[in-house]
């Protein structure tokens, strides 16, 4: 009867660590979901740039931004031209 009695709480306590365990995995997988759930609601508002957005009220700010892509663009001319000399004076190995 004793050694019964003792492998029923031996039994016991294992079912009971096992169910706790899956319990806590259930929980966790639960939360994880929620979390990625909540992430993926969050970037549907998120406000995306588009060509309608770019419409900047004061003309000071697209003045600036206009300053600023022709520098930008300029710059990008500028080492074309650079690239192509070199290339043309046999310093640059074709890409391909």
């Amino acid at each position: 009867m004793a050694r019964s009695s003792t492998n029923l709480l031996v039994s016991t306590l294992f079912g009971i660590l096992l169910g706790g365990a899956g319990v806590a995995y259930l929980f966790v997988e639960e939360n994880k979901r929620r979390k990625l759930e909540h992430r993926q609601r969050r970037m549907l508002y998120i406000p995306r740039v588009s060509d309608d957005s770019l419409d900047l009220e004061d003309g000071s700010d697209h003045s600036n931004l206009e300053n600023r892509m022709d520098r930008l663009n300029n710059a990008i001319e500028d080492v074309r031209r650079k690239l192509e000399t070199m290339g043309e004076n046999g310093k640059v190995d074709k890409l391909h």
